[in-house]
């Protein structure tokens, strides 16, 4: 999903990943990719970390990418021991057939019935090295533009703060 946020001529599409997990989830899982697998080339091989924590005996794991409606387009599964905690280095190969745009890669994490999702945003391109400076620079701008919300924000507070203070006349 997406979030559009606009003000005046200006327009930002925001990706957004949302994920729903068992509030009884006895472990924790986190998934984070290398920062060289956040733009990939099709086929290529994207690195990725899993970390595990909080449980003792088999985890079923189901490693998958996505596109951007939720598509599950690749998937695998493992089953791994976990004797308390474990870190995995994950090596997944990139489908050659993928399109150059967006996807989500994640973790779907199985202990007894107790599931754990844990996902990142990633792109595909057929030139990564130009894209990940596009991406430098579109965070770069992004900064700005979230300053300047976060400015226009303290200054609306601010403003009506004021006004609402004001006695009635």
């Amino acid at each position: 999903d997406t979030i559009k946020v606009s003000a005046g001529f200006i327009e930002k599409i925001i990706p957004v990943i949302i994920t729903v997990e068992s509030s009884e989830a006895g472990f924790s899982l986190s998934f984070d990719i290398d920062e060289n697998s956040y733009v990939v080339r099709p086929g290529s091989e994207m690195i990725s970390t899993l970390k595990v924590n909080g449980l003792e005996g088999k985890i079923d794991l189901k490693f998958v990418i996505m596109d951007a409606a939720g598509r599950i387009i690749y998937e695998e599964r493992e089953q791994v021991n976990v004797p308390g905690g474990i870190i995995i280095e994950k090596i997944m190969n990139v489908p050659p057939y993928l399109k150059e745009g967006g996807y989500i890669v994640g973790v779907i994490a199985d202990y007894l019935g107790q599931i754990q999702i844990a996902s990142q945003l990633f792109k595909v391109t057929q030139n990564p090295q130009q894209s990940m400076e596009e991406t430098r620079q579109l965070e770069d701008n992004n900064w700005g533009w979230m300053l300047i919300l976060v400015i226009c924000g303290i200054a609306l507070h601010a403003f009506m703060s004021k006004r609402m203070t004001k006695p009635l006349n």
